[in-house]
């Protein structure tokens, strides 16, 4: 009879238990509103058909280079994954070389394309073989000083301890999402010196899975080699923030801090629909001309580009240096940040403000407010 019990129990209540244990750093593949990403590379067998009927698994991360040659694969399968309606990331191997050369070969193979997720792939410690954690630096600010981007790092958990005992949390890498390698079913001892959580947790690949489909996630399409990841948020999280994906500490409100950076691109729920919006700007070109803001809605999926100019004599595509000028932050207390933005200035001379703005926007200053309002998005005069 106790036996019969026991077995009830289990039967009852250990799917409760599971449930109750399953946070982000235990066996969150468990939790089926969770998406999935696989990272190929060419030497990897996909059927994209059988592929696309796991609803979970959305995105790809795919090999695009490696020191300076490109993977055999990785024009194919972005064309064909592009058609089935996945989206698409790539990788590049970090070696022992030039970081900078690697960053601009890396861009030209991806073409510098806006909508790719990017991520460095920091294999090891050996950098007789490796690209170093300072030359990894050097390659992270290549991509940002040419995208306005930063790519995610990958990493296992030696190279994250190393970067943990050598960086902080205002470092460099912190500006970018973490994409840990671990293959347990649970993360006890996970570093939070410079990250405070992962962004893409790869659980899974022929290290601890030795036979197609009895891996702890099986991915249609794909043989028991296949790298399986994790995302920390839902599938509709994801698509919504793609390619800027980072997930930072949800308890840290991101604000202007001198010059310290944050995740100001996807780092903000405009709309309190408890996703983060997108926001970006379209550059003119040249020292002092021109940005214009850009914003995606979570909530309507829709792209609100505003034709007001912010001034240039940003060194590497709009940051938080010049709060006077750009700045995200809840000045009214609504629980909804807003936008602050001097506009029509250029080298530091105001512009008058064109009638058709002042008509169709209702402002007439050179400061300006963007906030969510009444189901929209309003533009208005800042009080001074």
């Amino acid at each position: 009879m106790k036996s019969m019990k026991f077995i009830f129990f289990l039967f009852i209540f250990y799917p409760l238990y599971i449930s109750a244990q399953n946070t982000e750093f235990v066996q969150p593949w468990l939790d089926t509103t969770k998406a999935i990403i696989i990272d190929p590379y060419g030497e990897n067998e996909i059927d994209f058909d059988k592929l696309i009927t796991d609803k979970r698994v959305v995105g790809i991360i795919h090999k695009a280079s490696q020191l300076y040659g490109a993977d055999k694969k990785y024009y194919e399968r972005k064309l064909i994954a592009k058609q089935k309606g996945l989206l698409w990331g790539s990788y590049h191997l970090g070696m022992r070389g030039d970081p900078v050369m690697q960053a601009n070969f890396y861009l030209a193979t991806i073409q510098n394309d806006s909508s790719e997720l990017m991520a460095l792939d920091l294999e090891g410690l050996d950098t007789a073989s490796f690209m170093s954690l300072k030359n990894a630096e050097r390659f992270i600010k290549r991509i940002h000083e040419k995208t306005g981007r930063y790519p995610l790092v990958y990493c296992n958990n030696s190279v994250l301890e190393e970067i943990s005992k050598n960086y902080s949390d205002t470092s460099i890498f912190s500006k970018c999402g973490l994409w840990y390698a671990r293959y347990l079913k649970e993360l006890p001892d996970f570093n939070k010196n410079v990250w405070t959580n992962y962004t893409l947790w790869q659980f899974s690949c022929e290290v601890n899975c030795t036979e197609t489909g009895k891996c702890w996630y099986n991915v249609p399409g794909t043989l028991y080699d296949m790298d399986v990841n994790i995302y920390n948020g839902t599938v509709e999280e994801l698509k919504s923030r793609w390619p800027q994906i980072m997930v930072e500490d949800s308890s840290v409100v991101p604000v202007f801090s001198g010059t310290s950076a944050y995740n100001w691109r996807n780092g903000f729920d405009l709309d309190g629909d408890k996703i983060n919006d997108k926001i970006n700007f379209s550059f003119s070109e040249g020292a002092h001309c021109c940005y214009k803001i850009i914003i995606e809605l979570s909530s309507d999926k829709k792209n609100y580009s505003f034709p007001f100019e912010m001034d240039g004599g940003y060194l590497s595509g709009v940051d938080n240096s010049q709060p006077n000028q750009f700045n995200i932050s809840n000045i009214d207390s609504d629980s909804l940040p807003e936008i602050t933005m001097k506009i029509q200035s250029y080298n530091g001379e105001l512009s008058a403000i064109p009638k058709k703005w002042q008509r169709e926007y209702g402002f007439k200053t050179n400061y300006i407010i963007i906030q969510y309002q009444d189901s929209q998005l309003n533009v208005s005069d800042q009080k001074r």
